[in-house]
Parts: structure tokens; sequence; C-alpha cells
């Protein structure tokens, strides 16, 4: 299966609103990262970059978050790498991702390691 995302679920607010996200890296970075994934298989892209991340790993107030939107049936988020420290986050319904939150920073669940 293709990888395949949508916007439809997307958080707005919050710490890791996609207000969050400029004009210039949602169209320079962000949806041409995405369309070059969907070339890829899922297989293909989860890995160390990308993965899921259970929800007792997600720090407090992403943990939080999810509760506030009503979706503490989550059980697991997709993170998708998009450079070093800025993440994508979703729930992955089959062979779609519905794109949920855009961390710039690596905030939703910190690495310890360096340069992540």
């Amino acid at each position: 299966m293709n990888f395949q995302w949508r916007v439809d679920a997307i958080d707005l607010e919050g710490d890791w609103g996609w207000q969050r996200a400029t004009i210039e890296v949602l169209f320079r970075t962000i949806i041409p990262k995405l369309h070059q994934f969907e070339s890829m298989t899922w297989g293909e892209l989860e890995g160390a970059n990308h993965h899921f991340v259970d929800w007792d790993l997600l720090c407090r107030a992403a943990q939080k978050r999810l509760e506030e939107l009503g979706r503490e049936d989550i059980a697991e988020l997709f993170s998708l790498r998009m450079d070093s420290r800025a993440r994508i986050w979703g729930h992955r319904d089959v062979a779609r991702l519905n794109l949920l939150w855009w961390d710039p920073d690596h905030q939703v669940c910190p690495s310890h390691m360096r340069h992540t």
C-alpha cells in the first residue's frame, strides 16, 4: 500500500496546531516532502525516521490535547520526520495518514538523542 495523507482531521489550534506552519514552510518543505512520501509504500516509509509512537510515550501536553480533541481512542500516533527536529504527527487508517500536528521543535515525543 502506498502512503496517502489527508488533512480533514488536522488540529489548527494548540501547541502543535497547523497555524504555526508558515506559508513558506508549508509550500517549500512540508507539501513537497509529503508528495515525495506518496511514491513510497508504508513498508518503505516505516523505520527509524518515521514510526509509530504509543500514547504513553507522548508528552503529557500531547496526551491532554488528544483528550481535549476527544481522541482518547487513539492508542498510537505516527511520526514523520521532516528534518533533524521537525515532525508531522498523524493517525494511520489503513494506507492513509490523517495529519494531526505540526511539531517543528520535536516536542510531542522529545528525544534525548543529539540532533533530534
